[in-house]
């Protein structure tokens, strides 16, 4: 199973270049969550943060220091694995990369 999530992101466009886009999925010090917005002068972003388990979100207005990163997929994506559809429910940032929880409708994968 460890392999399905290592490949758990197939076909899941990651961040573009400029990843101040809105849209664009971020690690920040909250968890993971969307940019809605970049305000550059004063470098606020504004980022949609999702609760780690149940339903429930909130908007966050962070300072560049709390925005820790792009990542390919934030906490309620619905991503394609190579054993099915699934919704990621955790990631953490590891020293070999990105590991994402991802529910299937029949299993937790880690």
């Amino acid at each position: 199973m460890e392999k399905a999530v290592e490949e758990a992101l197939v076909g899941v466009k990651g961040p573009s270049k400029d990843w101040m886009v809105p849209g664009t999925p971020l690690l920040t010090t909250m968890g993971t969550g969307v940019l809605v917005k970049h305000r550059q002068q004063d470098q606020v972003f504004q980022v949609r943060l999702w609760a780690p388990r149940g339903p429930g979100s909130g908007t966050g207005f962070l300072s560049r220091e709390s925005v820790l990163r792009p990542v390919k997929a934030a906490v309620g994506f619905t991503v394609k694995t190579p054993v099915g559809r699934g919704v990621v429910v955790q990631t953490r940032i590891t020293d070999a990369g990105e590991v994402f929880g991802v529910k299937l409708p029949w299993v937790l994968a880690h």
